[in-house]
């Protein structure tokens, strides 16, 4: 395969993107999606916004049919690196990260390791019945176990 892929910057969205792209031929994916609750990127204009699901289960499964769709790309030797955040709803820690993680395991993804990306200058909360949240997860998945 050529490398006609190398220094190229894709914009869309990744459901449209998925399919276009060249199978075993990515060593790297990495992204961070948003985050389930957090933020109207579109303001309203597109009502299937990733993050914008109404349940969290909703999100779990649409973050596991794209990251299902990604998986024939990577090469079988290939890492997928997932950087997630977590969302309180009604006071209650949702554990969204460990959801999709867990998820995307019993989709076929070997999860290899989490990693907990500190922020020493997270921003500080309006909440006063726990501590601020200043870390996110970052899990690393294989397509193999080797």
């Amino acid at each position: 395969m050529s490398n006609k892929m190398e220094g190229k910057v894709i914009l869309g969205d990744i459901r449209d993107i998925a399919p276009t792209l060249p199978n075993n031929f990515f060593q790297a994916i990495v992204t961070s999606p948003p985050y389930f609750g957090h933020r109207d990127y579109s303001k309203g204009s597109n009502p299937n916004e990733i993050g914008r699901e109404s349940e969290p289960d909703e999100y779990v499964e649409n973050l596991v049919r794209i990251f299902r769709d990604l998986r024939p790309k990577l090469k079988s030797d290939g890492l997928f690196w997932l950087n997630l955040g977590d969302t309180y709803r009604d006071k209650l820690l949702l554990g969204i990260p460990w959801r999709v993680a867990l998820a995307l395991q019993n989709d076929g993804w070997i999860l290899r390791s989490d990693i907990i990306w500190y922020k020493p200058n997270a921003m500080p909360s309006s909440v006063k019945d726990r501590p601020t949240t200043d870390h996110e997860y970052l899990f690393m998945f294989a397509r193999t176990p080797d």
